[in-house]
C-alpha cells in the first residue's frame, strides 16, 4: 500500500467516525498478503503517518473524529468479545475516593491481566476469575467514553480482591456515591 491509498482509507475510517483500526479492518480494505500489509503498516508507522498503538493497532493522528477519551476507545480493540470495565484506581480516583488522579487507566476484565504502553497512556487490564455479567447492576455503560464503568462499591471490590494498594482509599463519602449511583440506575 503506498501513501494514497492509505490516506484514501483513513479519510473513509475519519468519515465514518472511526479514528483508530486494527490489523484485520486494514486486511479486508487491501488486497495484500498479511505480511506485505504488516511491512507498509510498519513502515508508515515509522514515518508518522499513522500511530502503533499496540500489537495489530493502530490510529490516525490527523483523524477528525478523535474521541476525548482517547485511551477508552483501544479497550474494544484490545479486549473484543469479552466483558471489561473501567474500575480500580481510575474508577475510585475519578469519584475522589483516591485523592490522586490515576495515570493508568485501570480495567477489570475476563481476559488475561496485560499492560499497554500506548503512546496516549497506559492502559492495565487485571484478570478476575469472578463471573463478569454486562446486566450486573453494579456495572453501567458510559455512552461518552463507550465502556461499562463499575459502580463505587463494585470499584473498591475490585480493589481489595486484588490484594491493590489501600492506603490512598477514603470512603467517608463511599455510601453516598453509592446511593446515587444507585438512583442514575433506576
Amino acid at each position: 500500500m503506498n501513501r494514497h491509498e492509505l490516506d484514501t482509507f483513513l479519510v473513509f475510517l475519519d468519515n465514518a467516525k472511526q479514528w483508530c483500526f486494527s490489523f484485520q479492518t486494514a486486511q479486508v480494505y487491501f488486497d495484500e498478503s498479511s505480511n506485505t500489509l504488516r511491512h507498509s503498516l510498519s513502515r508508515h508507522a515509522r514515518s508518522g503517518v499513522i500511530v502503533r498503538v499496540a500489537k495489530g493497532l493502530y490510529a490516525n493522528p490527523r483523524s477528525t473524529s478523535k474521541p476525548d477519551y482517547a485511551l477508552e476507545s483501544f479497550v474494544k480493540y484490545l479486549r473484543s468479545g469479552l466483558i471489561t470495565y473501567l474500575s480500580l484506581e481510575s474508577r475510585l480516583s475519578e469519584i475522589g475516593v483516591i485523592s490522586q488522579v490515576s495515570t493508568v487507566l485501570t480495567l477489570v476484565t475476563e481476559g488475561r491481566s496485560q499492560i499497554y504502553e500506548t503512546p496516549f497512556g497506559t492502559i492495565e487490564f487485571v484478570h478476575t476469575i469472578r463471573k463478569l455479567d454486562i446486566n450486573d447492576s453494579n456495572l453501567m455503560f458510559d455512552t461518552e467514553r463507550q465502556i461499562y464503568i463499575a459502580s463505587p462499591n463494585l470499584a473498591l471490590s475490585d480493589l481489595k480482591r486484588c490484594k491493590r494498594n489501600l492506603n490512598l482509599v477514603d470512603t467517608t463519602d463511599l455510601t453516598e456515591l453509592q446511593t446515587e449511583w444507585e438512583q442514575k440506575s433506576e
